[in-house]
């Protein structure tokens, strides 16, 4: 079963899933569309440690309306699934989608490599460009959480949504990355 904040692979880039979307699709970042465009396939590791196709990648945006994507569950492959409702690994609570953002607001994005990191809503109309790609990426909220490469994708939700019912803000996208440091500042997420 694919949960937020677990693995994700398609070709050379590591991303992570976020929240549930429908019953057989989840979303992650744009960006991992446009680093690598070989294919359109995912993988992820099974308990057993073998990599296994996950699904499909589609829907990437990448720019003008932030940065998410959307996966299919593979029917063909059938490796993995969705829960049943949105909810969690851990912790027996769920999330509902919100477009509520309140400077403040604490949250936490769960991330593959991070796990999972807190901090609070510092700005909610934010544009960054991002010099690689040759884009502005737009519609993104700043953070206080750290990140690390690899965190791209992860849903950001409210503040210990695992034990009580929470809420999902968005999708983790960009990091500010001072020097060659392997933890983010802060953090930017593409709001829903």
């Amino acid at each position: 079963t694919i949960y937020p904040g677990f693995k994700l692979y398609k070709g050379d880039a590591v991303f992570t899933a976020g929240p549930k979307s429908t019953s057989t699709k989840f979303f992650t970042a744009g960006h991992p569309a446009y680093t690598d465009t070989s294919t359109n396939t995912v993988y992820s590791n099974t308990n057993s440690g073998q990599r296994k196709v996950v699904g499909t990648m589609s829907s990437a945006v990448f720019g003008s309306n932030g940065d998410k994507s959307t996966i299919t569950i593979s029917q063909i492959v059938q490796a993995f699934n969705l829960p049943n409702t949105n909810k969690f690994v851990i912790g027996s609570d769920t999330y509902t989608y919100t477009t509520n953002y309140i400077v403040g607001t604490a949250i936490e994005m769960h991330g593959a490599f991070s796990a999972i990191s807190a901090g609070v809503i510092q700005d909610t109309n934010e544009s960054i460009y991002i010099e690689t790609y040759d884009v502005t990426v737009t519609n993104l909220a700043r953070a206080s959480y750290t990140c690390m490469k690899g965190d791209s994708g992860a849903g950001v939700f409210s503040s210990n949504a695992f034990n009580v019912p929470g809420y999902c803000y968005g999708i983790q996208s960009i990091g500010a990355f001072a020097g060659n440091s392997e933890v983010s500042s802060y953090s930017y997420f593409s709001k829903n």
